[in-house]
């Protein structure tokens, strides 16, 4: 019986980490997002002002 437990555990586990690694990723997606679009918009102000 504790062996089916352990297995849960080690699916729950393994979902909590792939949980925090897809959080994770798109953190980082949307912080490359925001400085390209950061860097595009000073870029068109740029050539704007000069």
């Amino acid at each position: 019986m504790p062996h089916t437990i352990r297995i849960a555990d080690r699916r729950s586990a393994a979902k909590a980490v792939a949980l925090s690694h897809a959080h994770e990723a798109q953190m980082a997606l949307n912080t490359l997002i925001f400085i390209v679009s950061l860097v595009l918009l000073l870029g068109a102000v740029w050539m704007h002002a000069t």
